[in-house]
């Protein structure tokens, strides 16, 4: 038929256009292939080991906070992205197919309700691997969003236990302090009574 051609080649002029727009080659591997692991994707074992930090490396853990940070934010706005370029290109497909399905349904004379339209669309396996793309982004999207939100969770925690620390230490000081002074005053006691006697 010559619209399933038609819209074939219309959703791989949209896909090269929208890959051109982000600067890439589109590619029908990286479409159609959403289980392996391209880069810009989180990996949730790398992730787990980024949020976590020891008390002991706690100037580390400070100073790589902001580029952990902005690499996230940066994974995320690239999902974000691909999550929107897949939507669009699902409702695309689904304004095709219901042209589609209207102009056969014209030219059969056969009347279709609303519903029999959406319901041969849904049914249709580009639209359902358009969906089913889109809905892996879309989870994808949600890891992402709560990794970029875990490392504000972490920067608080961060400044959590900086100050605690903070706090020992000036306790530390203040009961060393306190030691020294008395062992100061006992010295200049002693040295007095040495002197008077």
């Amino acid at each position: 038929m010559s619209d399933d051609l038609d819209i074939d080649e219309l959703l791989e002029d949209l896909d090269e256009l929208e890959m051109a727009e982000i600067g890439t080659k589109a590619s029908e591997e990286v479409v159609e292939k959403p289980k392996a692991k391209p880069s810009g994707r989180i990996d949730p074992d790398q992730l787990h080991k980024d949020v976590a930090f020891n008390e002991l490396e706690l100037d580390n853990a400070m100073i790589e906070q902001a580029s952990l940070h902005l690499k996230y934010g940066v994974l995320l706005s690239k999902i974000q992205r691909r999550m929107d370029a897949a939507k669009k290109r699902m409702e695309v497909l689904y304004a095709m197919l219901d042209r589609e399905v209207r102009a056969a349904a014209t030219e059969e004379k056969r009347k279709v309700t609303e519903k029999m339209i959406e319901g041969e669309i849904l049914l249709n396996e580009d639209y359902q691997n358009a969906l089913d793309s889109y809905h892996d982004v879309k989870a994808e999207h949600a890891l992402a969003k709560s990794a970029f939100e875990s490392f504000n969770h972490r920067r608080d925690m961060l400044t959590q236990v900086a100050k605690r620390l903070n706090v020992e230490r000036e306790g530390e000081l203040s009961v060393s302090e306190s030691g020294s002074t008395r062992s100061l005053a006992r010295a200049v006691n002693d040295r007095r009574e040495k002197i008077s006697a």
